[in-house]
């Protein structure tokens, strides 16, 4: 969900091809566990659909380290981060309640407004998670609305870790802040360990994953890791590996160490047809809002038992949709929010950082 301009590299990269992918393998694979096609496709234990939302925040992390330390103010920070995330979420948030809800729920109009959890999506919009509305969608083999949302919350919450670590950082001497990175670093693991043996704590295993995704993203940025061929290429090597001999666990240890890298190794670079991915616009945040939603309206109506009628339908339809909350939302309001923070911010900076 971040600004992929925001990069060390003094050319154009491949970090926008990165998230484009990423956002198009949410969207198609999820139609699998939709639709109840059966599984999706797995690397390291984890769906494939799942992978590309860790990618996503080990961009994340490279990016936003890389941009709160450039420009080290909270005021714009914030504001910046804000007009990333929010205001396309709330078009999304607003059009599913007052629109899609409508339309495909089982119930009256009147019904379906005076039931209570119809109000509490609305919680989707301070990034407190909610799924179903009342009778849309109860057909399907998940009557979740969108369940892409889940990963805001924690995104965000790592934007706030990178403004309260940058902030700290001025006082506190090198080795408190090696100290303090460790920390946040054991931190999460523990939470990773505590939580990866219980399937009923999938869910909050995969939040500390993806969170873990974003923090080694981050080290590798403010460390000032290099590029290099051959070191990717031993990480590729050695997921080949893991994955052969099928431990999940080694395997989830090393996706964390090397995604990050990988995303770093590839995003760093400037690739003919991939550097100009979002040359007519950054579509990869509207298609992670609208993908899920949409498959699941696909789903509803096109007849059972058409997975590739599905996508062919689906597809398209989230591509306009990115498209419009790109240029009509996402855009203007990115603009106005780096203007603002430009021109009428406080000047102070906090230096040293």
């Amino acid at each position: 969900m971040s600004d992929a301009k925001s990069t060390t590299a003094t050319h154009r990269n491949n970090f926008d091809a990165i998230r484009l992918i990423a956002a198009l393998i949410v969207l198609v694979f999820h139609a699998w566990p939709l639709g109840d096609w059966g599984s999706a496709p797995r690397v390291m234990g984890w769906p494939v659909y799942t992978v590309a939302v860790f990618v996503f925040f080990a961009v994340s992390g490279q990016l936003i380290t890389q941009s709160w330390f450039r420009d080290p103010r909270v005021i714009p920070y914030v504001v910046r981060r804000a007009g990333r995330i929010f205001p396309a979420l709330a078009v999304v948030v607003v059009a599913t309640i007052f629109v899609i809800g409508p339309f495909f729920s089982s119930l009256t109009t009147t019904r379906y407004f005076s039931d209570t959890s119809t109000w509490q999506y609305l919680w989707n919009l301070l990034l407190i998670a909610q799924y179903p509305l009342p009778g849309v969608f109860i057909d399907n083999p998940s009557d979740a609305v969108n369940g892409s949302l889940w990963s805001l919350g924690p995104e965000v919450a790592c934007y706030i870790g990178v403004m309260l670590v940058g902030v700290l950082a001025v006082r506190l001497s090198t080795s408190l802040r090696t100290a303090s990175t460790v920390l946040i670093g054991t931190a999460l693991l523990i939470g990773y360990i505590a939580t990866a043996g219980d399937g009923t704590l999938r869910a909050l295993n995969i939040t500390f994953t993806a969170m873990m995704m974003f923090f080694v993203g981050g080290v590798y940025e403010r460390w000032g890791v290099r590029r290099s061929h051959v070191l990717a290429g031993c990480l590729v090597a050695a997921l080949v590996i893991v994955a052969f001999m099928g431990d999940e666990r080694v395997g989830h240890a090393l996706l964390v160490m090397a995604l990050p890298y990988l995303t770093r190794h590839i995003g760093g670079g400037s690739t003919p047809l991939l550097r100009d991915a979002a040359r007519f616009g950054d579509y990869s945040y509207g298609i992670y809002l609208w993908g899920f939603l949409i498959l699941q309206a696909v789903i509803t109506t096109v007849p059972a038992g058409q997975p590739w009628l599905v996508l062919i339908c689906a597809v398209p339809l989230t591509l306009l949709a990115a498209g419009a909350s790109w240029w009509v939302v996402e855009r203007p309001m990115m603009a106005l929010a780096r203007n603002w923070s430009t021109k009428r911010a406080p000047s102070f900076a906090l230096v040293g950082t």
